[in-house]
């Protein structure tokens, strides 16, 4: 009886995230002012299903309009295909509806992987949801065409099978498949291919099967490689200016979201707060302070066309120095001192070594996507592309906490109330805009 009444309650929750994103995007559907997501639907994404409405994507090259790979935009061109006979426009209700739920498979998929994680906690896989689900990038990719969400499903899927412990080679195998979908859909998610590595070591030291979970890093890896092959590189060839230059001040970025954001989640670090005092650790801490502050310092944002997002809108409003930015510098400096605290908190948690964690792959999974935002010479550092990762990170994390401030969800709520404020000004027409 209680497995059934769980069983409703997990899908209550469900059900209501769905129809919370649904009311948000079919409203934004209809009403919401052109965006930057707006722009790149009708420059990049239509054109690309279009494209392959009049020649279906096959095994070669094709016309690339867009410098990403083209997962999302091969499912919308069958869907015009067999259920708007073959019409591409923003307009196409159909087309807009199945790229929205992708935004809404994401929200599901996230929550599964904090709810599998927090041995059960229904409400506060919810509630540590609702960042994503207010979210200005999530609710843009969902109300323009954008494949950013879709990538983001499918790495979320695998992260679920990759963190979920006890489970057969075949199990775990199936992360080569959601992996490869991923960098099907941008070729940049192919950092993926490192926590699957990371759970292979795992499983060798626990003398467990991993053969088949290597053997299935093959798939994405063999994705990558067919697009290096047709392309003669990262990017199409249409797009080749995209890799002029290697741009790290992804990294600042970076930093400064998990500044930003991070902040919102310091009451499920309260004890590890305590403890540095305590064990008068401050010098660590400051040292670590002083290693974001020099990273921001030297490497800059520039407002060139390459680098854009609300946090970069933001900071021009405050006072800078030299090109750099104040607020980024500040942010940059306490998302450093925020990761340092999350990796010390389960570093120092009892039993099983962090080797062996399901926050161990998602550390791992942390810095391989760091890194390939960071050194990638095929992506501009536009915000929406790192965003829902550094909150997908923080709220996985925040559910593994056994221990945490008992108002600790006040604050992902204010994240979430702050989110749908900036959302809802964005399509509105008003605000910041990017």
């Amino acid at each position: 009886m209680q497995h059934h009444s769980k069983i409703k309650t997990i899908f209550l929750n469900n059900f209501i995230i769905s129809i919370i994103f649904f009311l948000i995007v079919i409203s934004g559907i209809f009403w919401a002012k052109p965006s930057h997501e707006a722009s790149d639907q009708k420059k990049f994404h239509l054109p690309q299903v279009q494209t392959f409405v009049e020649q279906p994507f096959t095994i070669g090259s094709y016309p690339s309009m867009g410098a990403m790979t083209p997962g999302q935009h091969v499912v919308l061109s069958w869907v015009s295909k067999y259920w708007a006979n073959g019409i591409v426009g923003a307009d196409v209700f159909p087309i807009r509806m199945v790229n929205a739920t992708f935004g809404l498979g994401l929200l599901l998929a996230c929550w599964w992987l904090i709810y599998l994680s927090n041995a059960g906690r229904v409400l506060e896989s919810t509630y540590l949801v609702f960042p994503l689900l207010f979210s200005p990038y999530v609710l843009g990719s969902s109300i323009w065409i954008m494949s950013d969400n879709g990538a983001l499903l499918w790495a979320c899927i695998t992260l679920i099978i990759l963190s979920q412990e006890n489970k057969s080679g075949w199990f775990l195998s199936l992360a080569g498949l959601f992996s490869a979908l991923a960098v099907f859909w941008r070729q940049t998610y192919i950092f993926l291919i490192v926590p699957m590595l990371w759970r292979v070591l795992q499983e060798f030291l626990r003398k467990r099967n991993w053969q088949l979970l290597l053997v299935s890093i093959l798939m994405p890896l063999a994705t990558v490689i067919y697009f290096l092959t047709i392309w003669g590189g990262l990017v199409p060839p249409e797009y080749k200016f995209h890799s002029k230059e290697l741009n790290f001040s992804a990294l600042t970025y970076i930093l400064s979201l998990f500044g930003a954001y991070g902040i919102f989640y310091l009451g499920y670090l309260s004890s590890e707060l305590k403890n540095i005092f305590q064990r008068k650790e401050i010098f660590t801490l400051v040292f670590v302070l002083l290693i974001g502050f020099l990273i921001s310092l030297l490497i800059p944002l520039g407002l060139e066309d390459k680098t854009d997002g609300i946090l970069l809108k933001l900071s021009s409003k405050f006072p800078g120095f030299y090109e750099r930015s104040i607020l980024l510098t500040i942010l940059g400096s306490l998302g450093a001192a925020i990761i340092y605290l999350w990796f010390k908190t389960f570093l120092r948690r009892e039993g099983e070594s962090i080797v062996f964690s399901s926050e161990s792959i998602v550390f791992v999974n942390t810095l391989s996507w760091v890194a390939i935002f960071t050194i990638s010479s095929a992506v501009a550092v536009y915000q929406r592309y790192f965003d829902s990762l550094v909150v997908i990170t923080l709220s996985f994390l925040a559910s593994r906490k056994t221990s945490r401030n008992r108002h600790s969800y006040l604050g992902v709520l204010l994240l979430s109330g702050l989110f749908l404020i900036l959302s809802l000004a964005k399509f509105s027409g008003i605000g910041i805009q990017n």
